[in-house]
């Protein structure tokens, strides 16, 4: 009532204002039209034509090296450009008009000097995935098996380094998804395919490429396997062997687990039997079980690193909730602290004998901290120009007890009168350090108040708070999601969200470390 619904001259925004036409608040939808997604896509295509185009024109210089130098010589020549030639472009961001769109903003995913951008990691696994398919199928075997077979231990040698490059490969895999679900703001939720976006697609388009490239890697080795006709007895013996030193070298890394290590053998003996059986390359059935692995792979890991990234996330959240301000209260105490200025019936309230503090307490109340400040516990502490309590009241302490609490203690918010209490009791908790002054002579100070805010023991999360805020206050919406309570001495202390809460901690158990992970009552809680 006595507002309005205010349509912007930007038609993706409205203002809501007041009888006064003063702004309340005001709504605006993201620029993100279907014109750029198109432009995208359209830009997405010319880039790869011209990469291949410019691709195949050095592989056509390559040919006609080819025919000076060796062969497999001028294959490498030929990778090491495109590989230079990339390493220029990413440096330089060349196209510029390519590097502009959205899948190469770091926001969503940026782990390193090769990987700035989701983009940038796309087309860095679409030019490996090109050079080692074009090497596995074009390099020439024939002079590598005559050197192998001039000296007994050539074999053993080629087939460990061999071995050794793919269990590395399926390490380096490894690491490349953890960090593409970890360090990314990238939804791999298959369970909800309603949190899935084109940036989810880029993702899963990059896991596919990098499994397919580990199966042309595993099948070059297999190549060089069979064509030493080595049996199988020493193949087992090779595979467990190279398998336990990369291990040892790994026993400290992230980027090597059982599941890859299985993962990997598992691929090798997939493809050996592929081979052996001289298996049409386009056979879907000889290569159903190797789909049928990067798909049980691929889900066991993204379903453990989404895990894990929910867990850290919310080890993030745990150290907010742990220090958690209250900016909505910040905010309309900066209205308050205004208001009592003007507000003649303070100065006068000490003109008169009082006995208590309840009733000082009792104006503020009725007057100012209503509505929001329901959920908050309100006392006033009143003190006279020498810094003494003014009438009998529990409180011992003077006004320089106040001050060095809030100068040790207290946190500065938006109000230069306001401070944030960063205690250990569980609760949210501000003080307020106003001066009453006189209403006729306005120098003249009356008293000073201190004003304990403190957040009530239970209090729960209702209507749309993100509405009273101005720019300068940052909202976040990010613990909606989640339910989560304070304790303090064992006892329940307050709690927001759908879960009931245990009215003491001890229900949880005894917990040993700081931080702890558990299943209770069909939820998985931090403690």
């Amino acid at each position: 009532e006595g507002s309005e619904l205010i349509p912007s001259k930007d038609i993706l925004g409205a203002s809501y204002h007041n009888l006064k036409n003063e702004i309340i608040f005001s709504l605006k939808l993201p620029m993100n039209g279907s014109r750029n997604n198109d432009d995208s896509i359209y830009l997405w295509i010319l880039y790869f034509i011209s990469l291949g185009c410019f691709i195949m024109f050095f592989y056509f210089i390559g040919l006609a090296l080819s025919g000076l130098l060796n062969s497999n010589i001028s294959l490498l020549i030929y990778s090491i450009t495109i590989i230079i030639l990339r390493l220029i472009s990413l440096n330089n961001k060349f196209p510029g008009i390519l590097y502009s769109q959205r899948i190469f903003d770091p926001q969503y995913y940026a782990s390193s000097v090769l990987l700035k951008s989701l983009g940038d990691f796309l087309v860095n696994v679409i030019i490996v995935f090109y050079l080692i398919f074009f090497l596995t199928k074009r390099w020439k075997y024939d002079g590598w098996i005559k050197l192998l077979f001039s000296k007994k231990f050539y074999p053993f040698l080629f087939i460990s380094i061999g071995l050794f490059i793919l269990f590395e490969s399926a390490g380096l895999i490894n690491y490349l998804l953890y960090g593409l679900i970890n360090n990314s703001s990238i939804s791999f939720n298959i369970g909800n395919i309603f949190e899935l976006n084109s940036m989810s697609l880029y993702g899963f388009i990059i896991i596919g490429l990098l499994l397919t490239t580990f199966y042309f890697i595993s099948d070059s080795v297999v190549s060089l396997v069979i064509r030493l006709n080595i049996s199988m007895q020493q193949i087992i013996i090779y595979n467990s062997a190279i398998l336990l030193i990369t291990c040892i070298i790994n026993l400290h890394e992230s980027r090597w687990d059982l599941i890859t290590a299985s993962f990997a053998v598992l691929m090798f003996f997939c493809t050996y039997f592929i081979r052996k059986k001289k298996s049409n390359y386009y056979n879907y059935s000889s290569y159903l079980f190797i789909i049928f692995l990067f798909s049980a792979y691929s889900a066991i890991k993204i379903f453990t690193y989404n895990n894990q990234k929910e867990k850290n996330y919310r080890l993030i959240l745990a150290g907010k909730i742990d220090k958690q301000r209250d900016y909505i209260a910040e905010h309309l105490f900066e209205d308050i602290e205004e208001k009592i200025k003007v507000d003649e019936s303070i100065p006068n309230f000490f003109l008169h004998r009082h006995k208590s503090d309840a009733e000082l307490e009792r104006i503020f109340q009725q007057n100012y901290f209503i509505g929001y400040w329901n959920r908050y516990d309100i006392s006033i502490d009143e003190f006279n120009v020498k810094g003494k309590p003014l009438w009998d009241t529990l409180n011992k302490n003077d006004i320089h007890y106040y001050d060095t609490l809030l100068a040790v203690q207290g946190i500065q918010t938006l109000s230069p009168n306001l401070y944030f209490i960063n205690n250990s009791t569980g609760r949210t908790s501000y003080i307020a350090r106003v001066s009453v002054m006189d209403s006729k002579t306005i120098k003249r100070k009356r008293a000073t108040l201190i004003i304990h805010i403190d957040s009530k023991f239970v209090r729960e999360r209702s209507g749309f708070p993100e509405l009273l805020l101005n720019d300068r206050i940052p909202y976040s919406n990010e613990l909606s999601k989640y339910s989560y309570a304070r304790y303090n001495n064992d006892s329940l202390v307050n709690q927001e969200g759908e879960f009931q809460y245990y009215l003491f901690a001890s229900s949880f158990g005894k917990i040993k470390e700081e931080h702890t992970f558990m299943d209770k009552d069909s939820y998985n809680h931090l403690i």
